[in-house]
């Protein structure tokens, strides 16, 4: 008895120790997880940095096209010799209004007095512009992202140092599949811009994940006017991304098509939000590109309350002016509406 009285502590110990155990467990699994979605995030941040510093320079330089920074020299020279030549317009208008002064006086007009109209110092300072000096663009800084998860030295900058360092869960490298982009969450929104109904979706679209996109974007050089849609993208372009505003859409060829056949279509194309997840819009009647009306607001994400999808091409527009951009250029305000004519860039995306 006295030894069963003085093993009791062991008791104790042993049910302490089990709880230990347990709640060390359950601490392993949830930093496992945060761990997980710490270096997918690292991933992410990888890629979109990336292909922002990479939209970063196709913008600065599109493609067959002069650079923004030479277009703003030239519009600034240009300028210039508006105002010399206005300056010039200003100085006649005065010398002959001072003639016309000399021919308006009951006197006629004397040497003397005409000689000072021609000589007459006309002030145009108030005409004189100040020039911005020239800005060099900035260059787009990938090198936070510089290492990432799988190389040593991500891992010893990121757990090396810590004092849990040994208990961190095999380090995974980055890869498309690592890639947290989530699929889309397709809801019926509450309300339509113009009432579209939501009979259009019998049941909620399937988003298959292709992949995050991973290659080299570049800008159609067929754009204002376009004679020849067909040609504006290579063969082996895999998929689009039309920029309006601030709504982003992407489209590639559904199927068998090819990116030729989709760029004057309506009823080729697969969409995507991100050029990860894709499905199948329900397709407008015509013109390029696009959805049905009430497509986006009752059948995509859920907080996409547009009317279509981007159309990048009028089908009832002749060539060579085809390429006019529709609907909206944002998800909320006056741009929400759609309307035809709005700016918008198209770039295709090469794979390696």
């Amino acid at each position: 008895m006295k030894w069963v009285t003085d093993q009791s502590g062991l008791v104790t110990k042993k049910t302490t120790c089990e709880t230990s155990s347990t709640t060390a467990t359950s601490k392993t699994a949830v930093c496992n997880v945060d761990q997980t979605s710490y270096q997918n995030n690292a991933c992410s941040y990888k890629q979109k940095l990336s292909s922002t510093c990479d939209a970063f320079d196709t913008c600065l330089a599109p493609v067959g096209q002069e650079t923004l920074v030479n277009k703003r020299i030239t519009v600034l020279n240009n300028l210039a010799v508006v105002v010399v030549s206005q300056k010039g317009v200003y100085k006649a208008t005065k010398t002959a209004k001072c003639y016309l002064d000399l021919l308006l006086q009951t006197t006629p007009p004397t040497q003397v007095s005409v000689q000072a109209c021609a000589d007459e110092v006309v002030n145009d300072g108030h005409l004189n512009l100040s020039y911005p000096i020239k800005v060099e663009p900035g260059t787009c800084d990938v090198s936070p992202a510089s290492t990432l998860p799988g190389d040593g030295a991500w891992v010893v900058a990121e757990y090396q140092s810590q004092d849990w360092a040994a208990l961190v869960q095999p380090v995974v490298a980055c890869t498309a599949a690592t890639v947290a982009i989530p699929v889309p969450i397709s809801a019926t929104s509450a309300e339509c811009p113009h009432g579209e109904k939501s009979e259009l979706c019998a049941s909620l679209p399937v988003w298959e994940d292709k992949g995050a996109p991973t290659g080299q974007w570049s800008q159609l050089q067929t754009m204002y006017p376009a004679k020849d849609l067909e040609a504006s993208a290579p063969a082996n372009a895999t998929m689009i991304r039309v920029k309006m505003g601030d709504v982003v859409d992407f489209f590639m060829p559904s199927g068998v098509n090819t990116i030729s056949q989709m760029l004057v279509s309506h009823t080729k194309h697969l969409f995507s939000y991100d050029g990860r997840w894709w499905t199948k819009p329900a397709y407008a009647p015509k013109h390029n590109g696009g959805s049905a009306s009430g497509w986006p607001c009752n059948c995509g994400r859920a907080d996409d309350p547009r009317s279509y999808l981007t159309f990048w091409g009028n089908a009832d527009v002749p060539l060579p002016n085809r390429i006019v951009g529709c609907c909206a250029s944002s998800y909320t305000g006056a741009h929400l509406s759609h309307s035809w004519g709005r700016l918008h860039t198209i770039e295709y995306l090469v794979s390696p």
